[in-house]
C-alpha cells in the first residue's frame, strides 16, 4: 500500500521519507537524497553482502516510488597491511588500508601537522579489534626516538629505538596488552640506560680518577680532561642534558677541583659537593669557579687552606728513543736520560726542597730501571719509585731488581710492567684453504718472520703472530714451506703446526689428486721429523659451483668432480693454440720417472688444458695429443713410451667429460726432433707433448707444443716451422729403455715438464 496525498501534503511526505532514509543510512554513513518520492543513495559499504542488505532495507521504505542505489563496495585488501613510522626528527607517517572512515579519522586526528597519512578504505580487516590495535600502536610510537611498525593481518613486526629503558618497558607493556590473537615480533633498542647524569671525581697527587655519566653536549675542555683520562671511568650519553645548564655547571665544578692540591667532587642530580685543600690562591680560585655555577644547583663546599710546601718529584717518559722529564727537583739537579739519551726537561727547581738527598738517589735508580724497558714511565719522589711500561721478557725484572737494590729499604717501589714475551718457546700453526688463503697464529721463533714464510710458501699470509724472543730455533720451517709450495695448488686445506721439537702436517687434497703419489713425493722431500697425513676432499658440491683459488688467483668452476679454471675466449684454431700456450706457460705436466703415470702436481695442468679444450672441441675442432721423446734408448721403447704418455693425457681429459670422439693420442717417439739430441738441452727440448688442433675436414690449423725443463736447466723455446709453441708438458728424467734407467745423470724423482 503506497502513500497518497494532495499536492499540499507533498513537502510533508518528502520530509518524512528523507528522515526514514537518513536513519537507514546512518550505520554505514551513506548519503541520501529524496526528491518527491524518489530516493538516491550514495557511499560505500564493506562487501557484497552488506550491499544486498542495505539495498533491501531501502527498498522496504514505504512510500518510495524509485530507489537509485549508487553505493560501491570497498576493495578487498589481502593481506591487510599497514605501516606506521616515526623518524628521529619526530615526523610520523602511516600508509595502508583502514576498514572505515571512523578508523581513518581516528588515525589522522591523532597526527601533528606536517605528518603524512596515506590511507585507503578497504575491506579484509582480520577482526573488529584491528582498528583499535592500529590506534594503540600509533600512540605507542609517540614517545619513542624512532620506530617502524608493520601490521600484516594479525602479525605485528616492530623495530624501535626508545630514549630510555622506561619508554622501552612501556612499549613492551603495550604490546603485551594487545589481543591474544595478535603476534608480535619486536626489536626494541635503548638509546640511553636511563640513569641520571652524575660525576664522582678524586684529585690526588696530581692524578684524576673517578667515574660517572655525562651528557653528549659536554664542553670540549671538560671532555678532554675526563674522557681522555684512562683513570676516569665515565660513560657519555648519546643524549644531551635535559637541564641545559648541566654542562656549564660541570665545567665550573671540574675547574674548581683542578685548582686544588687534592680534593673530591660529587655531582648527583642538582647537588654539587666539593671538598679538598690547597694553597690560599688555589682555594680562592676554586671558590670563584663554584660561584659561576647556576643558581638552579645546590652547591656545597668544604675547602681547607694549607701553607704552600715545596715537595720534589720527577716524572720521566721514555719511548725507546727519546725521553722527557717534568716535575719539581732540588736546585742544581739535572737528571740523566735512559741509555745515555739526553732528555727534554721541563723542571722547576726548589732551593729548599725537603728530602733532596733521598730524592736524588731514588731518581738515579729509577731512571736506570726505566732504561731497561722498551717504553715506560718512572715517577720518583723522596719516598717512592713507581715504574710502568713494557719490556721484552720477564728476565728484565731480574735485572731491574739489581738496579733498584741501591735505594733505601724505606722507599716504596711499585712496578706495573707488561711483558711482550712471556719467555715460553715458539709454538705456531699455519692454516691454508683454497678459498680463504693462508693465516698464521701463535708465537714464531725470533729467527722466522711472516715475510720469510710468504717468500717460501709463495702466497700472502695473514695474521699477526707474537715473537718468542728467547727462542731463535726455526727447525727448518722454511724448507718445509718450500716443499709445500710445490703442492699447494693441489691442496684444498692445509694445517702445519710447530711446537717444541715436533711438527704435524695435515692436508686435504683437491679432487682428482692421486693421494699415494703425493704421499710418496712428500715423504721423499720432507724432513723425517714432520709427521704428515693426506686425506681426500669429502665436500659434496653442486655442479657449476664457483670460487677464486687463493693460490693461483684464478676463478674456478666445479665440473664433474674437478675444479677447472674459468676461461673466456672465442674458440678457433689460432685462439685455442694461444690459450693452450698461456696455460702451459703457467703449469707443467710431469710423469713419474720412466712411467706413463702422471705425478700429483700434474692435475693443475690437466684441469687447465681441459678448460681450454672443452670450448674448442665444442666449436668443432679436433685435438691430437702427440708424445715425443729424445733419441736416448731404443726406438721401439721410445715409440711405446711416447704413445703411453700421450694416451695418459688423453685419458685424464676424458675423465673431465670432454668429447672422446674428437681427441686422439699419437706416439711419435724420437722421429720428430726439434733440437740437437747430442746436447742435454737439445734432448730436454725434444722430450715434449704437442696439442694439434684440426678442422673436421682434417686440415691442420694450429699446434701447441711443450718445452721440457730438466734438473740441469731449461731449453730455449723451439717449435716446428709455421707452428706455435706452448709450455712444458713432458718430463726431464725420461727413461726410454733399460739402458738409460741407470744413467747417473738421471734422477729417480718425478721430473718437471
Amino acid at each position: 500500500m503506497g502513500l497518497w496525498a494532495t499536492t499540499s501534503a507533498a513537502p510533508r511526505i518528502e520530509g518524512a521519507l528523507a528522515e526514514v532514509a537518513r536513519q537507514a543510512a546512518a550505520p554505514d554513513a551513506l548519503q541520501t537524497e529524496v526528491r518527491g518520492r524518489d530516493l538516491r543513495v550514495t557511499g560505500t559499504v564493506t562487501d557484497l553482502a552488506a550491499y544486498v542488505d542495505r539495498l533491501a532495507e531501502f527498498e522496504r521504505i514505504d512510500g518510495l516510488r524509485q530507489v537509485a542505489f549508487e553505493v560501491e563496495t570497498l576493495p578487498l585488501a589481502s593481506p591487510y597491511e599497514l605501516t606506521l613510522r616515526r623518524t628521529e626528527e619526530g615526523a610520523i607517517s602511516v600508509a595502508g588500508p583502514v576498514p572505515d572512515d571512523a578508523a581513518k579519522a581516528a588515525l589522522i586526528d591523532g597526527f601533528p601537522d606536517g605528518d603524512e597519512a596515506d590511507l585507503t578504505l578497504a575491506t579484509g580487516a582480520p577482526d573488529e579489534d584491528w582498528a583499535e590495535v592500529v590506534a594503540t600502536l600509533a600512540e605507542a610510537l609517540a614517545p619513542l626516538r624512532s620506530g617502524e611498525v608493520m601490521l600484516s593481518d594479525r602479525a605485528i613486526t616492530l623495530a624501535a629505538l626508545a630514549p630510555t629503558p622506561r619508554e622501552a618497558e612501556a612499549l613492551q607493556a603495550t604490546l603485551d596488552a594487545l589481543p591474544k590473537a595478535y603476534t608480535v615480533a619486536d626489536e626494541i633498542e635503548v638509546e640511553d640506560d636511563g640513569t641520571p647524569l652524575r660525576l664522582s671525581l678524586t684529585l690526588d697527587d696530581g692524578r684524576l680518577s673517578g667515574q660517572g655519566k655525562v651528557p653528549a653536549d659536554l664542553p670540549e675542555a671538560v671532555s678532554e680532561v675526563i674522557l681522555g683520562n684512562g683513570a676516569v671511568d665515565v660513560t657519555q650519553s648519546v643524549r644531551t642534558a635535559e637541564n641545559t645548564a648541566w654542562p656549564a655547571m660541570a665545567r665550573a665544578a671540574i675547574e674548581a677541583l683542578g685548582a686544588l692540591v687534592e680534593g673530591r667532587l660529587e655531582i648527583e642530580g642538582d647537588a654539587v659537593t666539593l671538598t679538598g685543600s690547597g694553597a690560599p690562591d688555589a682555594v680562592e680560585k676554586a671558590q670563584a669557579m663554584l660561584g659561576e655555577i647556576p643558581d638552579a644547583f645546590d652547591v656545597t663546599q668544604d675547602l681547607t687552606v694549607v701553607e704552600e710546601v715545596q715537595p720534589v718529584g720527577l716524572v720521566m717518559d721514555w719511548d725507546g728513543e727519546t725521553a722527557t722529564a717534568t716535575g719539581a727537583v732540588p736546585e742544581g739537579f739535572v737528571p740523566n736520560g735512559p741509555a745515555g739519551v739526553e732528555p727534554s726537561l721541563d723542571l722547576d727547581e726548589h732551593p729548599q726542597a725537603d728530602g733532596a738527598v733521598a730524592f736524588r738517589r731514588n731518581a738515579d735508580a729509577g731512571i736506570a730501571a726505566l732504561a731497561l724497558l722498551d717504553t715506560g714511565r718512572v715517577q720518583v719522589d723522596a719516598e717512592a719509585i713507581h715504574l710502568t711500561g713494557t719490556a721484552t721478557t720477564p728476565q728484565v725484572a731480574v735485572l731491574m731488581d739489581d738496579v733498584l737494590a741501591s735505594v733505601a729499604d724505606s722507599v716504596t717501589i711499585t712496578r706495573d710492567i707488561t711483558y711482550l714475551d712471556d719467555g715460553s718457546p715458539a709454538a705456531w700453526t699455519l692454516r691454508f684453504s683454497t678459498t680463504d688463503g693462508a693465516h698464521v697464529e701463535g708465537r714464531l721463533p725470533a729467527g722466522l718472520s711472516v715475510a720469510d714464510m710468504e717468500a717460501a710458501l709463495g702466497v700472502e699470509i695473514a695474521g699477526a703472530p707474537a715473537v718468542a724472543a728467547e727462542d731463535s730455533e726455526t727447525q727448518g720451517s722454511l724448507g718445509v714451506l718450500d716443499v709445500l709450495s710445490e703442492v699447494l695448488p693441489e691442496v684444498e686445506t692445509l694445517t702445519f703446526a710447530r711446537e717444541g721439537g715436533g711438527s704435524a702436517l695435515d692436508l686435504v687434497a683437491t679432487p682428482g689428486v692421486e693421494l699415494d703419489v703425493m704421499a710418496v713425493d712428500l715423504a721423499e722431500k720432507l724432513p723425517a721429523t714432520v709427521a704428515f697425513s693426506i686425506a681426500p676432499s669429502d665436500v659434496t658440491l653442486p655442479e657449476g659451483s664457483t670460487r677464486r683459488n687463493a693460490t693461483t688467483g684464478l676463478e674456478e668452476v666445479f665440473t664433474g668432480k674437478y675444479w677447472l679454471p674459468v676461461l673466456a675466449f672465442e674458440p678457433d684454431a689460432e685462439t685455442c693454440t694461444e690459450q693452450a700456450d698461456a696455460v702451459l706457460a703457467r703449469n707443467k705436466i710431469t710423469f713419474l720417472s720412466g712411467s706413463d703415470r702422471l705425478d700429483a702436481t700434474s692435475i693443475r695442468a690437466i684441469n687447465a688444458i681441459a678448460a681450454v679444450a672443452k670450448p674448442c672441441l665444442d666449436a668443432g675442432l679436433m685435438l691430437e695429443i702427440g708424445g715425443h721423446t729424445d733419441s736416448t734408448g731404443s726406438e721401439e721403447i721410445n715409440q711405446a713410451l711416447s704413445f703411453d704418455r700421450a694416451n695418459a693425457v688423453l685419458t685424464a681429459l676424458l675423465s673431465r667429460d670432454l668429447d672422446g670422439a674428437a681427441m686422439t693420442a699419437v706416439g711419435y717417439g724420437q722421429s720428430e726432433p726439434i733440437a740437437d739430441n747430442e746436447t742435454e738441452e737439445g734432448r730436454a727440448a725434444n722430450r715434449r707433448t704437442t696439442l694439434r688442433w684440426t678442422s673436421p675436414e682434417g686440415e691442420a690449423d694450429g699446434l701447441a707444443t711443450d718445452e721440457a725443463t730438466d734438473a740441469e736447466g731449461s731449453a730455449d723455446a723451439g717449435t716446428d716451422e709455421g707452428e706455435t709453441g706452448a709450455g712444458a708438458l713432458d718430463d726431464a728424467g725420461e727413461e726410454e729403455s733399460e739402458a738409460t734407467e741407470t744413467d747417473p745423470e738421471e734422477t729417480p724423482d718425478a721430473a718437471e715438464e
